[in-house]
């Protein structure tokens, strides 16, 4: 009776130990998911962020081109709007009488001694654009994605 007391009580004692080691397998098996998992998010944040920042580069490549020309041809610089721009910020921009260019927030912008811009991520789809030659020429701009491709949706300020 002796023994089987002490062998019930070494079975109690290795199956308390299997589970013991089996949750913390476990543990390490969730850990590792969650560790997986978070990079796979940064790595998603990082490409969206470098698409959105993509998208503006691109965006005042083209714009600051176009502007550069003399006389600037409206009608392709109303096609690189239409491209890069949401339908409701062409809108808003098709309503205002501004005396001023809202992408580079200045009246006579010399986009041939300006620098490309430098874009700053602000918040999450919130970039400020700014240029060296030119301090004084902030703009922040909002966008938005849809169909995997960024539009700029708002430009703060825009009045």
């Amino acid at each position: 009776m002796g023994n089987r007391i002490i062998n019930l009580k070494s079975l109690a004692i290795v199956i308390s130990i299997l589970f013991s080691c089996n949750n913390s397998e476990s543990e390490t098996v969730e850990s590792m998911a969650t560790n997986e998992t978070e990079e796979v998010l940064l790595s998603q944040s990082n490409n969206e962020d470098e698409q959105a920042r993509s998208t503006l580069y691109n965006f005042y490549t083209e714009y600051l081109s176009q502007i550069a020309k003399f006389p600037v041809d409206e009608k392709k610089l109303k096609g690189i709007k239409s491209s890069y721009c949401s339908d409701r910020l062409l809108q808003i921009l098709d309503t205002l009488e501004l005396d001023y260019d809202p992408f580079t927030n200045s009246q006579d912008f010399d986009s041939n001694t300006a620098n490309q811009p430098t874009i700053t991520k602000k918040s999450d789809l919130s970039y400020m654009v700014s240029f060296a030659n030119y301090n004084e020429y902030t703009i922040t701009l909002f966008l938005i994605k849809e169909k995997d491709k960024y539009y700029i949706d708002s430009i703060l300020d825009l009045y």
